[in-house]
């Protein structure tokens, strides 16, 4: 557990994780539900009136942007756009062939031994196995109707958005024991494995599509993982850098 040092920049540490708590859980998501599914024409009519644009741009820059904005700007109606981005959702996560992209993170990070030979790219690995472990920790409920592996890059950040959105619930009983909890399980989570693939993910989708939204949604979930994990590392230490959990869950 977190060591109460009094030292006052980890005070200040502590306090920021709260402030930043409904833009964290938004962002993770927004992101989950991104590479879960294609967006549909609502979720594109709140994009092109800028407001989630403009926090990003905020945050990590204008020129991640700009040519989403572009394309969202253009005389492309919604419904024909939305109807686009369907079909290059399912090209790159869903449909074997020249564009397809495996959102799983088993594919790139783990390996198999076939008789002495390592062998990498391969489904269902050791990651499926250790993120459930992460998931029944902390009660996390896969919904109904997810009917794909476990270390689907969405469910990963799914799983992400109900922990920050756990804090609150933890706050509100004034369990600040098992808010610094669920922030030590966010911060080990996402270092054994979101970071772990999700820039070999991003490089991969950038290498199969120009599309602008998916250039767009990658580039955010590679900067937004990074930036969040700093966060969580400078406030409560190094990750244990666990592929597994190795302690107790947020509700014990």
């Amino acid at each position: 557990m977190i060591q109460h040092t009094g030292n006052e920049r980890v005070e200040k540490g502590r306090e920021g994780l709260r402030s930043l708590r409904e833009f964290r859980t938004e962002m993770y998501g927004m992101l989950a539900a991104a590479f879960l599914s294609p967006p549909t024409t609502e979720w594109l009519e709140s994009l092109s009136e800028g407001n989630f644009l403009n926090v990003t741009d905020e945050v990590f820059g204008a020129e991640l942007s700009g040519e989403l904005r572009a394309l969202l700007q253009s005389r492309t109606g919604l419904d024909e756009l939305q109807g686009g981005l369907l079909r290059e959702y399912e090209e790159l996560f869903r449909i074997p062939g020249g564009k397809y992209v495996t959102p799983y993170e088993s594919v790139f990070s783990d390996t198999f031994d076939a008789a002495g030979e390592p062998i990498r790219g391969l489904l269902s690995g050791q990651s499926v196995i250790d993120v459930k472990k992460w998931y029944r920790l902390a009660r996390f409920e896969i919904p109904e109707d997810f009917l794909d592996l476990p270390d689907h890059i969405g469910l990963e950040l799914r799983y992400l958005a109900d922990l920050c959105a756990k804090e609150s619930e933890l706050e509100e009983l004034g369990d600040t024991e098992r808010v610094e909890r669920a922030w030590e399980m966010e911060r080990d989570f996402l270092a054994a494995h979101p970071r772990r693939w999700i820039d070999a993910l991003a490089r991969k989708v950038a290498s199969k599509t120009q599309n602008p939204y998916y250039l767009y949604v990658t580039a955010v979930a590679q900067l937004f993982t990074a930036r969040d994990l700093t966060t969580l590392e400078e406030v409560l230490g190094e990750a244990s850098g666990s592929s597994a959990p190795d302690y107790a869950a947020v509700g014990s």
